[in-house]
């Protein structure tokens, strides 16, 4: 196949997102398609497993960095499978990229990849980590629990510069292959006051009623009113929220269409980005803090300042995993 663009497949990102946006489905395309092919030719890969096929981006994607590589991708939508399966043709790819329609864990155990790929779903030490890392990630696509919410409540309750202090989290985790939770709850309160909840969506439609609205979304509620932020669009409650002009004495976020110019644009004025790397990583606490909470099914207290939880070593075990050898690093 002949590159005749960075991404050779835009087309079919393209037509993703206009399926997603017509259907509130959970057909989401990775946002790099190039990187997943760079990722894939790195690798070497071989073999490629992805969980969540969409209409087929990721898996062409992986495909064209990998041409020696065949892919087995799992998709429980039909209707998502056989548009997958029409672009794999057209694209030429149908001999090596073969599309499984059903729940991944009653198609996983049939795979040979499943066996070739020995614990490749749960030990990330592997080879095929960087290809693997990027499929498991896709599960998670319709909660969007690890990802936007995270970042995007940070920013909204003007807490960039520090991490929740009280977590709680219950979840309840497959007894298969997967080493992965299908329904959670976790809740992280900061020290002056406001309340994280990350749930998934079936539980969220059970909360909140606004998550009818549709999927990947955050809530932000008030004592006044909510918003409503989702791919799909925004809403607010009352609906005159959504016009309100913010006074210019009142407080502003940093408004940016372009990430990457905006990046470029704070290094020349040294001012921060839409995103500094403060709320990056306290959002990234966030996400340890959740994984820990979830699996040890319990309350636990954070400091901010020392990274790490209160009086609670088995939770501070989980904090860094054994690194095999001759692999080591020092901070």
């Amino acid at each position: 196949m002949a590159r005749t663009s960075s991404d050779p497949f835009v087309h079919i990102r393209e037509a993703t997102l206009r399926h997603r946006a017509k259907h509130g489905c959970g057909a989401y395309p990775y946002s790099n398609g190039p990187l997943l092919s760079t990722i894939a030719a790195a690798a070497g890969a071989k073999r490629i497993l992805e969980l969540g096929c969409a209409l087929g981006y990721t898996a062409l994607s992986f495909a064209y960095g990998a041409p020696k590589a065949r892919i087995d991708t799992i998709e429980r939508d039909p209707e998502h499978v056989r548009l997958a399966r029409e672009h794999i043709a057209k694209a030429g790819m149908s001999k090596r990229i073969t599309v499984h329609e059903g729940d991944f864990a009653k198609v996983l155990p049939g795979l040979d990849a499943v066996r070739l790929i020995p614990g490749a779903l749960v030990d990330f030490e592997s080879l095929a980590r960087p290809v693997l890392g990027f499929s498991l990630r896709f599960r998670f696509a319709d909660g969007g629990i690890w990802d936007d919410p995270v970042t995007r409540s940070v920013t909204v309750l003007d807490t960039d510069d520090t991490a929740p202090t009280e977590i709680e989290g219950r979840a309840r985790y497959y007894e298969d292959i997967r080493d992965v939770p299908y329904s959670w709850t976790v809740e992280q309160k900061y020290a002056n006051g406001p309340t994280v909840i990350h749930m998934d969506l079936v539980t969220a439609k059970k909360r909140a009623k606004q998550f009818e609205l549709g999927s990947m979304a955050s809530l932000v509620t008030g004592s006044k009113g909510w918003i409503w932020v989702s791919r799909q669009g925004v809403k607010t409650e009352p609906e005159s929220l959504a016009t309100q002009v913010i006074g210019p004495n009142e407080k502003h976020v940093i408004f940016s269409d372009d990430h990457k110019q905006n990046f470029l644009d704070a290094i020349r004025k040294k001012a921060q980005p839409i995103s500094p790397i403060t709320a990056a990583v306290h959002a990234e606490t966030m996400c340890q803090q959740s994984a820990i909470a979830m699996q040890l099914q319990r309350k636990m207290r954070w400091d901010p300042k020392a990274e790490r939880f209160i009086d609670d070593e088995q939770a501070n075990r989980l904090l860094a995993r054994a690194i095999r050898a001759p692999w080591s690093y020092t901070i």
